[in-house]
């Protein structure tokens, strides 16, 4: 949880300054009265944080209703996406419930990348050199809606993140027809936003 908070690349603050928000925040303030007896720090905020985490789960993508025996959940496209995505050997990293998540690659495994990386990665975490240039593997759910790509948005849309991603961890140059299933496959791992955030979009 520290690292999107101090990544200049991210938010770009720290916890002092966080919590002297939120302090001054009247509606923020009610809130931890309430829960923490009015204790704002870096761990009741932390708690609050991972409440709110767990409250987003979204498990009625198209795709998971696919898996559930639903043939017309998705199009056709996005169906030879998901085979290109296991051909392709996405599936290998891109694991789970979650559509990935739960390990740590090096990004640039077979090509290097087009710019010198100056985030080292997981070595800013563990110190060791076989560590430079390893990043955690995303999950996939709602990728369409996160845009911009990768630990330093560098791709804008979801094409150019499906061609970098096929040039540099897979070696490969893809067809223009295979980009778009992929990407179609992609699209298909959004689902509805969750209660909890549909209370907070106006």
């Amino acid at each position: 949880m520290d690292g999107p908070v101090h990544n200049p690349l991210e938010m770009n603050t720290n916890w002092q300054k966080i919590t002297r928000y939120i302090a001054s925040v009247p509606t923020y303030k009610q809130q931890f009265d309430a829960q923490f007896d009015g204790t704002i720090n870096e761990s009741t905020i932390k708690e609050s944080l991972i409440s709110f985490m767990t409250a987003l789960d979204t498990p009625d993508s198209p795709f998971d209703l696919f898996l559930k025996g639903n043939e017309t959940a998705i199009s056709q496209a996005a169906k030879n996406g998901w085979q290109q995505f296991k051909v392709l050997g996405c599936i290998a990293c891109h694991q789970g419930t979650n559509i990935g998540g739960n390990l740590f690659q090096k990004f640039g495994n077979l090509n290097s990348t087009d710019k010198k990386e100056s985030d080292l990665g997981r070595y800013n975490v563990t110190g060791l050199e076989s560590d430079i240039g390893v990043f955690r593997v995303p999950s996939l759910r709602n990728v369409a809606n996160t845009a911009p790509y990768f630990h330093d948005g560098r791709a804008q849309t979801l094409e150019a993140a499906i061609v970098t991603m096929a040039y540099v961890q897979l070696g490969r140059e893809l067809e223009p027809i295979t980009i778009l299933e992929l990407k179609a496959f992609l699209n298909s791992l959004s689902a509805p936003p969750p209660p909890v955030l549909e209370e907070l979009i106006p």
